[in-house]
């Protein structure tokens, strides 16, 4: 008898087969907090010609730049730092004005989570309730 089924028959034996590894890119980073996404943009902003438009894509750089090591690190961030980030990611072809440096300074503050604080309120819930007198 030879039946013709609609979708293939799997089988127990094709079920133990395991799929096969996914590469990875094995690429170095200078600084992890940064990520690859911002070093990529960093090249791209190089290539771009003078103008504002090239002024404006590297404030937003070095502002990503600030929001990333805040987020890393938890602490306050040092805008030279930033800018000397900068610098060396992009090999020296963009540069921060000191303008827009001290305006990143004014810009953000560190947020700090507040710490949760939990009470054990257990004996608050065990006391009897008054009761009316009638």
């Amino acid at each position: 008898l030879d039946v013709d089924y609609p979708c293939e028959i799997i089988r127990k034996d094709n079920l133990i087969i395991k799929p096969d590894r996914v590469p990875y890119p094995k690429k170095s980073m200078r600084h992890r907090h940064y990520g690859y996404i911002l070093e990529m943009l960093i090249k791209k902003a190089c290539e771009f010609p003078e103008g504002d438009e090239k002024n404006n894509l590297v404030a937003l750089i070095a502002n990503h730049m600030k929001k990333s090591y805040i987020l890393w690190n938890k602490e306050s961030v040092d805008e030279q730092k930033i800018a000397n980030d900068l610098m060396e990611y992009s090999e020296g072809m963009l540069r921060l004005d000191d303008d827009l440096i001290k305006l990143m300074g004014k810009r953000y503050f560190t947020y700090v989570r507040k710490q949760k604080t939990t009470r054990n309120n257990n004996n608050q819930k065990r006391q009897p309730s008054p009761k009316s007198s009638t």
